[in-house]
């Protein structure tokens, strides 16, 4: 960690040593996105309720970012971005959430050397398994995301948040396709820290993506966690008549005896269709032992403008490790607008 930071202090002196004397220019936007559904909705194990739903394709979210121009191709960043319910109005993804859980940070920016990111940020493994599925950040419709990021009756696959706070994000610029990425949060009070790392590569219809994480503390209590190391691997193809996403996680917990491991599968896609898209995904969480999940969800979102689209969706989720309502069924109808 000491080696890693002493670097990012590096590429920061020579990130600001390309400043020279510049003139600045800034600029500072306003953005976000609401998104709620309502529907009849289940999860494995518990009872179906009739509700509003939020965030049923994307958690709502605004923000504010900028940008200075410094000269010399260098740039100051800097972007505040908090989630909301709107069903209620809450701040937050829950009671207790940050302001600014999506990303609080600083940081600066060279289109030769790339950029450095200070504070609050959103991890590689959350990014990747968002871009290279069809349903992207639904939590309640994405069987990838469920399976990596929602707690199951055994353990939660992935330990952590999708955000990280006192840490460093690097992103370096694009080379022949490839972009590499490495993100550490320090272990400050408690003295355990996470790491991660991914390269993407991107070219034409075709993308690719590899991600390491090792997680060590709960970023949003501060608190130790289950030790968990993480592989996934992602691609997508264009073909243009549909769009076709693959990933396979690996998930192995080193605070277990035996360090067992769960793998999951994920297949999806993305057809074209009037002015929107038929979506359907399927995955698999092999858990240590026998019992699985396995998740199918199919959908139709249809775009009213740029900003603007609604979609309505169905989910059939079994898991085996429930006792009673083994398989949840749920379906909804939503809105979703880009501001």
């Amino acid at each position: 960690m000491k080696k890693f930071f002493a670097r990012s202090g590096l590429a920061l002196a020579a990130l600001m040593a390309c400043a020279g004397a510049a003139q600045a220019q800034s600029t500072v936007q306003l953005y976000g996105l609401v998104d709620l559904s309502a529907g009849r909705y289940q999860d494995p194990g518990a009872k179906s309720m009739t509700k509003m739903q939020p965030g049923g394709m994307t958690t709502s979210y605004w923000g504010l970012r900028g940008k200075e121009d410094l000269g010399g191709g260098l740039s100051a960043v800097f972007a505040a971005e908090g989630f909301f319910l709107a069903d209620t109005g809450a701040s937050g993804r829950f009671n207790g959430d940050a302001f600014f859980a999506r990303n609080a940070y600083v940081g600066l920016s060279s289109a030769s050397l790339g950029t450095v990111q200070l504070g609050r940020n959103t991890t590689l493994l959350f990014v990747s398994t968002i871009v290279y599925n069809a349903f992207g950040d639904s939590y309640t419709f994405s069987p990838t995301v469920r399976h990596v990021f929602l707690p199951s009756a055994i353990t939660a696959p992935v330990t952590g948040d999708s955000g990280w706070s006192d840490s460093v994000l690097y992103t370096s610029p694009k080379l022949g396709g490839f972009k590499a990425s490495v993100l550490a949060a320090a272990g400050e009070k408690v003295g355990h820290r996470n790491v991660s790392a991914g390269l993407n590569y991107d070219v034409g219809n075709f993308s690719a993506v590899a991600v390491y994480q090792d997680v060590e503390k709960d970023i949003s209590t501060a608190l130790k966690v289950d030790d968990t190391r993480t592989w996934q691997l992602g691609a997508t193809y264009d073909f243009g008549v549909v769009k076709v996403f693959a990933q396979h996680t690996q998930v192995e917990n080193r605070s277990v005896a035996g360090s067992p491991k769960s793998k999951l599968s994920d297949v999806s896609a993305a057809i074209p269709l009037g002015n929107g898209k038929v979506l359907a995904a399927y995955g698999l969480l092999n858990r240590p032992g026998s019992a699985d999940q396995k998740t199918f969800s199919l959908g139709y979102d249809y775009f009213l403008s740029k900003r603007t689209d609604v979609y309505v969706a169905a989910m059939s989720d079994k898991d085996e490790a429930k006792a009673t309502y083994t398989t949840a069924k749920s379906y909804g109808v939503g809105i979703r607008h880009r501001f």
